[in-house]
């Protein structure tokens, strides 16, 4: 398969993949579960890594120099939660808006008595996000790769892209009455399923 080119060389580099192939075979090593909803009021200092969906009440900066904050009021049917970024905070505000309807994903915590979800992931639903939701993978990265914007979601678009034009590239190892005799899927199917399972059955 082709060498990684553009923004995968500092992949390349940091994580020794040098291939698609190498790419493809770097698996994650966990799932977010994204299958489901929570209700904000049911969440609290204990909650895992929920999702939410709900609209934008109001937001504001607040702070100056590296105590400067973002701080978003966010609604759904049954209560609020604030949201907070103290990095880029100027620019995820640049990406606000009260009139639609955003999924957010991330981990609860409580401070001074009010729940809030620190630097979650937030995103317009209906535009990548499905209404059954689905299973996230999570990818091994570095402190180095994160500085340069190359978290696990970055990791995950990469691999979505290199998956789609990498099929025909994909050749079989095993032997057809093995693959038949054991009920294998074939190994295109699984290496997708590997990293974007359609469900927990899909990924097992």
């Amino acid at each position: 398969m082709p060498s990684l080119v553009g923004s995968e060389m500092c992949i390349r580099d940091r994580l020794e993949i040098f291939t698609f192939g190498d790419l493809i075979q770097y698996f994650p090593f966990r799932y977010n579960d994204r299958t489901q909803f929570f209700n904000i009021e049911d969440l609290g200092s204990g909650s895992p890594y929920v999702q939410i969906k709900g609209k934008i009440q109001e937001y504001n900066i607040i702070g100056e120099g590296h105590k400067k904050r973002l701080i978003v009021s966010f609604e759904d049917k049954t209560g609020f939660i604030e949201l907070v970024w103290f990095q880029g905070a100027s620019w995820v505000e640049k990406t606000l808006r009260k009139d639609v309807v955003y999924v957010v994903f991330g981990k609860p915590s409580v401070f001074n008595g009010r729940i809030s979800i620190s630097h979650p992931e937030i995103e317009i639903f209906g535009e990548t996000s499905k209404e059954e939701g689905f299973l996230q993978p999570v990818y091994h990265t570095t402190d180095v790769l994160r500085k340069r914007g190359i978290e696990s979601k970055a990791i995950s678009k990469i691999m979505r892209e290199v998956l789609a034009q990498s099929q025909l590239h994909i050749i079989e190892t095993l032997p057809e009455s093995i693959c038949q005799k054991y009920r294998f899927i074939n190994k295109r199917t699984a290496l997708t399923s590997v990293h974007f399972p359609a469900n927990q059955t899909a990924l097992e």
